[in-house]
């Protein structure tokens, strides 16, 4: 099993509320295409499922962090991809600050 992600006119700043829950038409066969070019055996793979959605990221594509709301509620959220290769060091400042403030 192969887990890919990729996008396709990433509308940055589009309503949550637009129609983008589906992959835009020829999305999916430009992607298969792209694939089996950059890896070779994939054209021999099938396609399991496919899954949609939104891209956690913020208008002005900077990464909230901080304490929000209620005392003691922190939110570390809208690093869209990025949030998973820097996890380690984000986690790391979260609870610096959530310790020494």
């Amino acid at each position: 099993m192969t887990l890919f992600d990729l996008e396709d006119d990433n509308p940055i700043g589009e309503s949550p509320d637009s129609d983008s829950d589906h992959s835009k038409p020829g999305f999916v066969d430009r992607a298969i295409d792209r694939i089996c070019k950059r890896i070779p055996g994939m054209d021999k793979g099938s396609l399991h499922s496919l899954h949609g959605g939104y891209d956690g990221i913020t208008p002005d594509q900077r990464a909230i962090m901080g304490q929000a709301g209620p005392e003691g509620f922190y939110l570390t959220c809208g690093f869209s991809g990025t949030g998973y290769k820097i996890a380690p060091a984000v986690g790391a400042c979260m609870a610096e600050l959530i310790v020494d403030g």
